[in-house]
């Protein structure tokens, strides 16, 4: 990272994970790897201390460890290949209409495919008591990055674009859903939203049958329940973007 890029991301202090209240989850691609000698990994270990660790049993949709050369930056990332996901359990950061926050850095973003693109979902279904992030939709939802339950609010913006990298924000504070990109808020919807926490959490790809997979190099994870203050979310990305952009 450029010493300027630095100097642009003072305007906002940042605050690691662990000095904001709420840290439900903590996945970073520079701790916790269990991976094997072709770098496919099999588990994802939490470092929030919670224990809400992600696995993946199958080698065939196992993220691949990528070095820390990887986009000229200095720490390694996990691929996302358009087939890979990771799970979590019968877990899941809030239930009913309990406010809650995730950030994920993401240093190399593809869309592929013709329907969402999953970064993190959980619930009871894909349609129904679900929430999570994706990076696309399609008609009749038609916006190209957009946070929600599966059919993210499609009252969403349908004009917000998708960088090539990014720290991407969503946040739900009833009634109030929220995507940020890079520190800026770029729409909100009020969607009805009546998630259920115990039945599946995913990483890659939506809960039910796994598909709709995520296409991305992602660095780091960060969920809070309940949602911090948009001041500490601020704090955060700008943590995320220090290391990862």
């Amino acid at each position: 990272m450029s010493q300027g890029k630095r100097f642009l991301l003072l305007d906002v202090a940042a605050k690691t994970p662990t000095q904001v209240s709420g840290l439900w989850q903590w996945l970073k691609a520079d701790a916790g790897i269990t991976k094997d000698g072709s770098d496919l990994v099999s588990a994802w270990a939490d470092q929030s201390g919670n224990g809400r660790d992600m696995t993946q049993a199958t080698g065939a949709n196992q993220p691949t460890w990528t070095a820390a050369s990887s986009f000229d930056g200095l720490l390694p990332t996990l691929d996302f290949d358009g087939n890979d996901y990771m799970d979590g359990g019968a877990i899941g950061p809030a239930a009913t209409t309990a406010s809650r926050c995730i950030i994920v850095a993401m240093p190399s973003l593809g869309i592929s495919g013709s329907g969402y693109n999953h970064v993190l979902h959980y619930g009871a279904d894909q349609t129904g008591q679900a929430y999570g992030m994706t990076t696309r939709g399609y008609a009749p939802h038609t916006i190209t990055v957009g946070p929600g339950n599966h059919y993210w609010a499609s009252g969403m913006a349908d004009d917000v674009a998708a960088p090539s990298s990014g720290v991407f924000t969503v946040y739900f504070n009833n009634p109030t859903d929220t995507l940020r990109i890079n520190r800026a808020a770029v729409c909100t919807a009020t969607p009805t939203i009546s998630t259920v926490t115990n039945v599946a959490y995913r990483l890659g790809a939506r809960v039910g049958a796994p598909d709709e997979y995520l296409n991305a190099f992602v660095g780091e994870i960060l969920v809070y329940a309940p949602a911090p203050s948009v001041a500490d979310i601020a704090a955060l990305e700008t943590y995320l973007m220090n290391r990862w952009l």
